[in-house]
């Protein structure tokens, strides 16, 4: 496949970019510093593009059979970054005419009642330092939800960590803001990338939120 990888150079982002290269896949990552993708592999191109620029986007989106997105905050207060973001990026995919879409946001995003998060993520940090970060992706994935051209799947991972890939099994849970019985886990950020990945190979996660565990 090709991909169009956008917040290609957080930590995220670079595992997402190292496993798909290494899958064969042909992938544009887009950024504001070319210089900053500290990875070098024959199938891979770094190009400058703006995610609050439609314009910038839509000819690095172009012939692409996905986009994929681990772009975050820098900020913790007032986030607007995400609804903002997701609306230009948006755009953009109708306008590349690409329609798949695969983004990372993060537990406890959901607003619906009756679907609570872990006691310590629901009552200690949704209501303090994560608060303004929760509320902003979950406009953004309202802004996806009310796009009916795009075939998204948002995965929402619990608190990231930085170990290696692993095989193990994923535990999952669809249109829910976390996996129960749980806690409230880590998950290593290069596994998050191995899920991301994998639900391009499969339409059980089409236009689905998916929490994620392992």
């Amino acid at each position: 496949m090709k991909i169009a990888i956008v917040g290609a150079t957080g930590a995220t982002g670079l595992c997402l970019v190292q496993q798909a290269v290494d899958a064969g896949h042909e992938v544009v990552a887009v950024m504001r510093n070319v210089s900053k993708l500290t990875i070098q592999h024959e199938n891979l191109k770094a190009v400058e593009g703006s995610i609050f620029s439609v314009d910038s986007l839509v000819s690095h989106f172009t012939g692409c059979d996905a986009v994929m997105s681990c772009l975050g905050s820098e900020t913790w207060r007032h986030v607007k970054f995400y609804s903002d973001s997701i609306k230009v990026i948006i755009e953009a995919l109708n306008k590349a005419q690409v329609s798949r879409f695969v983004v990372m946001t993060s537990w406890g995003t959901s607003t619906r009642g009756g679907d609570r998060s872990p006691f310590m993520l629901e009552w200690v940090i949704k209501p303090t330092f994560l608060r303004s970060i929760l509320k902003d992706m979950s406009r953004l994935e309202k802004c996806l939800e009310d796009s009916h051209d795009i075939n998204y799947t948002v995965v929402r991972p619990p608190i990231l960590k930085d170990d290696p890939v692993t095989k193990d099994e994923f535990k999952v849970e669809i249109d829910r803001q976390y996996v129960p019985g749980l806690g409230y886990p880590k998950i290593n950020r290069a596994d998050v990338a191995r899920f991301m990945l994998d639900s391009l190979k499969t339409d059980t996660y089409d236009k689905k939120m998916v929490a994620i565990a392992l």
